[in-house]
């Protein structure tokens, strides 16, 4: 359970990212200092409240890893949602609402695949584990309208050898 979490922890920290650059590029570099030193505030008082069964003789959750988990995935919720604030505020970045789709559809997918993780004895297993993960994800999100044909081609081109390697040489000869 607590890798779990810390599975859905890390994607929101991952879509929490772009929002905490963009107040840096437009030279406010004190706001994501501010989150983030707030969000480490969260993360050690939460921490004292959810790992330890008591503190100073008072009794707290005691729920160990799994809280600390936990702990983390709220700290990084909440500097999910104030990065997101300040970079509307700052730079008057619409609202991708289809972000909470992509949280969604992660989310569901990582607590399903979790449960099949459990059949997964040996190594042999991990490359087609991850390929039936990422087209999982592809295909919920093609079911949402977040992932179409520029999507694919945009892809597909990026993970182009030939294009890759003409784009290097393009660049090295332009030096």
């Amino acid at each position: 359970l607590v890798l779990q979490i810390l599975l859905i922890s890390i994607y929101t920290l991952s879509v929490a990212i772009p929002y905490s650059v963009q107040p840096v590029a437009t030279g406010n570099t004190k706001i994501p200092l501010y989150i983030n030193i707030f969000t480490i505030f969260i993360n050690i008082f939460l921490n004292l409240i959810f790992i330890p069964k008591e503190i100073l003789s008072y009794p707290v959750m005691g729920l160990g890893a799994t809280g600390a988990a936990l702990t983390t995935l709220f700290a990084y919720n909440f500097r999910f949602f104030a990065s997101k604030y300040y970079a509307f505020n700052l730079t008057g970045t619409k609202m991708y609402y289809g972000i909470y789709i992509h949280i969604i559809v992660g989310s569901i997918l990582a607590l399903i695949l979790s449960h099949f993780a459990n059949f997964l004895d040996n190594n042999y297993l991990l490359v087609p584990y991850f390929i039936v993960t990422l087209l999982s994800y592809f295909l919920l999100l093609t079911l949402f309208n977040e992932f179409g044909k520029a999507e694919f081609n945009f892809y597909k081109n990026n993970l182009n050898i030939f294009l890759m390697k003409d784009y290097i040489q393009k660049e090295l000869s332009n030096k």
